[in-house]
């Protein structure tokens, strides 16, 4: 079997893979595949897959099967690859769950179950504060070589990128007990407070950066104009091309908050092992131009048409401007207060 021929065979059964039809009335379980041993925190980020287990004790990865639903408030996927990011802003020191929902489907049955993935407050911790990302621009199709008219038609602008949200102000206040340290961060403004701990030894990074600006969306291309053309015995002009759509701005990065912390007087030890994201969020990428349409051909003697004129590329977002420098105090308080 030639190299060719091997490789497109490989990308068959991949694609038949994600196309697989799964008979919903056959399968047994279907759960959510991690390492435990793994170090999993809020904010951390692992590697897993979902599979179904059939009636018959077969197994199958199932994470990029088309009927598959993923749903979950807690748990985040990278696009279609096997790293989930845990999102969740625990209430509660007690609260060691992430939940997901995972259901396929098989015409009109669906097959439905309630997994879990728990905390074992292993490594580093990530406490994402940061203001939400701007949404991107809607990118815009090219445009068809027109059926009825001569002339090409002009490509559509592309939608601009939405402003990134900027950082709220937050006061943290951090302790240890034995080797778990403790984490309450509290919002200035609409006083929610979320509650972390991790093992003694670890780094914690607390992220209060602006959001990045959503990409501006590309502008479509314009299309060709038709040919000169003798019809009915009459000479039909050329059309022109049409002009190319214009790329939408990219949105603003938020600007960065603001935190302060008291870390106990027992945990003083602990102020190196302390990080700090306070910087505004990235403007968001311009939209690119479109393409202008070509002009169509004449025939002899025929006055040539004009091809359409490119569009213009959008505006790159203004950075967000970042936040203040954290402030770290050492006191004595009561932990019993933020539990």
């Amino acid at each position: 079997m030639n190299k060719i021929l091997y490789l497109s065979l490989l990308i068959a059964l991949s694609s038949c893979k994600g196309m697989q039809s799964i008979p919903v009335s056959q399968i047994e379980t279907l759960y959510f595949e991690h390492n435990n041993a793994e170090d999993i925190n809020f904010g951390s980020t692992i590697t897993g897959k979902v599979m179904v287990r059939m009636q018959s004790g077969r197994e199958l990865d199932v994470s990029n099967n088309k009927k598959l639903g993923f749903a979950s408030l807690d748990i985040e996927r990278d696009g279609k690859s096997n790293s989930y990011r845990i999102i969740k802003k625990p209430t509660s020191f007690e609260d060691d769950i992430a939940t997901i929902t995972l259901s396929l489907s098989d015409k009109n049955e669906t097959f439905r179950i309630f997994d879990t993935v728990r905390m074992n407050f292993r490594g580093n911790l990530w406490v994402d504060c940061s203001g939400e990302d701007g949404k991107d621009g809607l990118d815009q199709k090219d445009r068809a070589n027109p059926l009825l008219l001569k002339n090409g038609k002009d490509g559509e602008n592309g939608t601009n990128g939405t402003d990134g949200a900027s950082a709220a102000t937050y006061q943290v206040h951090v302790w240890k007990e034995e080797d778990v340290i403790y984490t309450n961060i509290t919002n200035a403004s609409t006083g929610v407070s979320w509650k972390y701990k991790t093992v003694k030894g670890a780094k914690v990074t607390y992220d209060v950066s602006g959001g990045n600006g959503g990409k501006g969306g590309d502008g479509g291309d314009g299309s060709d104009g038709k040919d000169g053309k003798l019809k009915d015995g009459e000479q039909i002009d050329p059309g022109d091309g049409g002009d190319g759509g214009n790329g939408g701005d990219g949105g603003n990065g938020g600007n960065g908050g603001s935190i302060v912390v008291v870390l106990h007087e027992d945990a003083k030890v602990l102020q190196p092992n302390l990080n700090f994201n306070t910087l505004g969020g990235n403007g968001g990428n311009a939209g690119l131009a479109g393409k202008a349409g070509e002009a169509g051909t004449p025939l002899a003697g025929q006055t040539p048409s004009l091809p359409g004129s490119p569009g213009v590329n959008g505006v790159r977002g203004q950075n967000g401007v970042n936040g203040s420098l954290p402030n770290v105090t050492i006191e004595s308080f009561s932990p019993s207060q933020f539990k």
